[in-house]
């Protein structure tokens, strides 16, 4: 080789020596990560069984699971209530008497809206008035809607053989219990034991709405005899 070759193996750079400190933080970095990673063992994977994984159409997509429906429970059948003793009976009967005989019909009332065992037909201790008859009297239109509903005798009649019909229009002009208790089939041509009769009590005592009623349901003749 000439002098230029020469001259141009003198002008070559000088190797670089190793940078030590990049390496290094290559080494602390990989050191670093390989730090934060656990290992995973083979234990540590819980296993997927078939019913963990959503059955995939032909088309790719998931099947939709199946929604649970509750299964209703059977329902024991009620037992139905006791009939009241007849003790029990008579002492409810008894209550409803001392309801009536001192008005008190919400109390009537309520003892008929919950006592089965009652004697619709029970009278009076002062009069001997049935209970319908003595409530038609007085006017009181539920506690005698409540009584024709326990199957009372609607013509039902008292020692001078007055019906409940004849006692209502004797209280009052009580036009709805005396349509009430006619509907119930109440006989309007029924007299007392003095042969009179209800469209004749109705006269007398001027009982228009009632006097109507009487003429509507068929009721004729003379209709006065006092």
């Amino acid at each position: 080789m000439g002098l230029g070759a020469s001259a141009a193996k003198s002008r070559r750079p000088p190797a670089q020596p190793p940078d030590h400190r990049q390496q290094a933080s290559s080494s602390v970095t990989e050191a670093s990560v390989e730090g934060d990673v656990a290992p995973v063992s083979e234990s540590d994977v819980a296993p997927v069984s078939k019913s963990d994984v959503a059955p995939v159409s032909e088309s790719g997509s998931s099947a939709p699971s199946a929604v649970p429906h509750a299964i209703p429970q059977p329902t024991s059948p009620t037992s139905p209530a006791a009939p009241a003793s007849p003790a029990a009976a008579k002492a409810a009967t008894q209550d409803l008497v001392n309801a009536v005989e001192a008005e008190d019909w919400s109390a009537a009332e309520e003892i008929l809206r919950k006592q089965l065992d009652i004697d619709p037909n029970a009278r009076t201790s002062d009069w001997g008035y049935s209970l319908l008859r003595a409530a038609a009297e007085e006017g009181a239109h539920d506690t005698c809607k409540l009584l024709l509903e326990r199957k009372a005798d609607v013509n039902g009649q008292d020692k001078n053989r007055m019906t409940p019909l004849m006692g209502c229009i004797v209280g009052g002009d009580h036009g709805e219990i005396v349509s009430m208790l006619l509907e119930a089939g109440a006989d309007a041509a029924a007299v007392t034991d003095d042969g009179f009769s209800a469209l004749q009590w109705a006269t007398r005592l001027n009982r228009e709405e009632s006097i109507a009623l009487l003429r509507a349901a068929g009721m004729t003749g003379a209709a006065t005899c006092f």
